[in-house]
C-alpha cells in the first residue's frame, strides 16, 4: 500500500526528538508498504532551516526506505503570526506538491497539532481518490486554552475547533498518541468512528546502538529533565523543587535540564532570581545522542501543567525515551493514564507541586541503588513490550 503521512513536525533522530512518523514508517516499510512523509524543512525545535537551501522550495530523499518530502517553511521564533504563516505555507505547498507526486497514494494520514495539515490531507485524498485518516497528537484548541494562549470564546479557538471537527467528521479512522482517543472522538459527537492508539513509542534497534555506561560523576545524585522548554512542561516547578532542596542543605542533589524552546529565557532568569547553584543547563540534544545523556541520570523527571485535555491521557516522547534508557522516573502530572505507575518504574506525584516533587527526588536519592536499578529495568521491559513500534505498525496494518 502507498501511504502518505502529512506531518508538519516529523523529522529524523539526528535533528528532532519527535521521530514517531519516521520510526513507525520504517516498520511499515518492513511490512511491505511504501511510506512517504511530508514534513516541514524548518526545525521547530532548533528554530533553524536544516534541510533546504535559500532557493529550494522542496526536496525529496529516501532515508532507510522512507521517502521524505521536505517542504519549505518560513522561519519563526515565537507563537505569533510568523508561526501561523509557517503552518499555512506548509499546508498549501504540501497540497500543491501532492497533486502531482507519484506514485498515487492509497491512504493519506493528516497529523495535527495544527488543524491545517489534516485539511490538506483530506483535500488531497479527494483529488487523488485515496482514503483519509486523521492522526491527533494534541487536542487543539483546548490545549491552547488550558495554557492561556488563546481565549475559549475567541475567533482563533472557534476556527480551530471547526477545522478539527471538519477533519474528524470525514476521517475513516482516527489514530492518536492519546490513550483515550475514543473518548475524545465520542465527546466530539462521533459515536461509531474507528479509533486506534498509536503512542510515541520506541525503536528497539536504537537500543542496540545504546551502550550502557556508568555515570561519569558519582559524587552527586542527578535528577534530569529532557524536552522542550515550554510552558506545558512546568519547568518552573522543577526549579522551585531545586530551590527547596538547596535550601534544605541537600548539596548532593544536582539538576540537569536538557532542551531549548520559548521558555529558555524564563528558565535562565529564574535560575538567577532563585540563586540556584544546583542546576545545570545543557541545551538541545537530538534523539540519536539523547540516550547517552539520559544514562548519566539517577532519576528522570516528567513534569507538566494541569490541563483538562489530559483526561484523554498523554504519551509524550520523553516518557518512552525515559523508559527505554532504564532509569527510574518521577511522573509529576495529572493525567487519566500513568505509564510510570503502570510499569512500576518510579514514583508519581501531583502536577505543579514543587514540594511533592522535591520530596520524591530526596526519597529516591535515599533509595538503595539496586532498588532504583530494578525500577529502571521494569520500565525498559514495559517499553519493549508495550511501546515497540514493530508491534504498533502491525496493529495499524490491521486497519488497512
Amino acid at each position: 500500500m502507498q501511504l502518505w503521512f502529512i506531518n508538519h513536525y516529523a523529522g529524523l533522530p539526528a535533528t528532532v526528538p519527535a521521530t514517531r512518523p519516521f520510526d513507525l514508517g520504517k516498520h511499515l516499510v518492513r511490512l511491505g508498504h511504501s511510506v512517504t512523509i511530508f514534513a516541514c524543512s524548518f526545525n521547530h525545535y532548533t528554530f533553524a532551516e536544516e534541510q533546504l537551501s535559500f532557493f529550494q522550495l522542496i526536496k525529496i530523499e529516501e532515508i532507510e526506505g522512507v521517502r521524505f518530502v521536505w517542504i519549505k517553511g518560513p522561519s519563526y521564533r515565537g507563537n505569533d503570526w510568523r508561526r501561523l504563516l509557517n503552518m499555512l505555507t506548509f499546508a498549501i505547498l504540501t497540497f500543491i506538491v501532492g497533486v502531482r507526486l507519484s506514485p498515487k497514494p492509497d491512504l493519506i494520514i493528516g497529523t495535527t497539532v495544527h488543524p491545517f495539515a489534516p485539511i490538506s490531507a483530506f483535500l488531497l485524498s479527494r483529488l487523488r481518490r485515496a482514503r483519509f485518516w486523521m492522526d491527533i497528537t494534541d487536542v487543539w484548541p483546548q490545549s491552547l486554552i488550558d495554557l492561556g494562549h488563546i481565549s475559549a470564546g475567541g475567533f482563533s479557538a472557534r476556527l480551530c475547533a471547526q477545522l478539527m471537527r471538519f477533519s474528524l467528521n470525514r476521517a475513516e479512522v482516527v489514530t492518536s498518541v492519546l490513550p483515550n482517543i475514543a473518548d475524545y472522538v465520542r465527546d466530539s459527537g462521533l459515536v461509531n468512528k474507528r479509533t486506534i492508539w498509536t503512542p510515541n513509542g520506541i525503536d528497539e534497534g536504537r537500543l542496540a546502538t545504546f551502550v550502557e555506561t556508568a555515570k561519569n560523576d558519582n559524587s552527586c545524585f542527578t535528577a534530569m529533565f529532557a524536552g522542550g522548554f515550554a510552558r506545558q512542561h512546568a519547568l518552573d516547578v522543577i526549579l522551585d523543587a531545586a530551590a527547596l532542596i538547596q535550601a534544605n542543605g541537600k548539596t548532593s542533589v544536582r539538576f540537569v535540564l536538557i532542551g531549548d524552546g520559548l521558555e529558555a529565557g524564563f528558565v535562565k532568569s529564574r535560575i538567577e532570581v532563585l540563586g540556584l547553584s544546583n542546576v545545570v543547563l545543557r541545551g538541545f540534544v537530538p534523539k540519536q545522542e539523547l540516550y547517552d545523556h539520559l544514562a548519566q541520570a539517577d532519576v528522570l523527571l516528567c513534569t507538566g501543567r494541569y490541563q483538562s485535555v489530559h483526561r484523554y491521557g498523554i504519551s509524550w516522547n520523553k516518557i518512552s525515551d525515559y523508559l527505554l534508557v532504564g532509569r527510574p522516573i518521577i511522573f509529576a502530572l495529572s493525567s487519566s493514564n500513568d505509564p510510570v505507575a503502570e510499569a512500576k518504574a518510579g514514583l508519581s506525584v501531583p502536577a505543579e507541586n514543587p514540594k511533592a516533587l522535591a520530596d520524591a527526588i530526596v526519597e529516591l536519592s535515599n533509595t538503595p541503588p539496586h532498588i532504583r536499578q530494578e525500577m529502571g529495568q521494569r520500565g525498559r521491559e514495559f517499553a519493549l513490550s508495550e511501546l515497540n513500534y514493530a508491534n504498533i505498525a502491525r496493529r495499524v496494518e490491521k486497519l488497512f
